[in-house]
């Protein structure tokens, strides 16, 4: 694993990508990398807490968003089904505050 990347892909000959260490500069990366998708609809794969430059999005293929005929097509987002709001003991549960001891995903 590059210590730059934060990526670990020594298992993608096995699908498998995972994300050795958390950064909000490289959440936008993971996202993408880590989407999932069946064809119909695709996630884009963004933590289950709310960061500061994050892009949260579920496509559903076949969907445009078209106002009229000057305006470009874009595919419209679906409800977020990720996002929680997790609470440790009263206090909102956040990543770039405390301490992590380790971190897989």
């Amino acid at each position: 694993m590059s210590k730059n990347t934060f990526m670990d892909y020594s298992a993608a000959k096995d699908w498998i990508l995972a994300e050795k260490d958390f950064s909000t500069e490289l959440l936008g990366k993971c996202e993408a990398v880590m989407c999932q998708g069946n064809g119909y609809m695709g996630l884009r794969c963004a933590t289950e807490e709310q960061y500061l430059g994050e892009q949260r999005n579920l496509f559903v293929a076949g969907t445009f968003n078209k106002f009229d005929e000057n305006e470009v097509t874009e595919l419209p987002n679906a409800a977020d089904v990720l996002n929680l709001t997790l609470r440790i003991n009263g206090q909102r549960f956040d990543l770039t505050q405390g301490k992590i001891l380790t971190y897989h995903r």
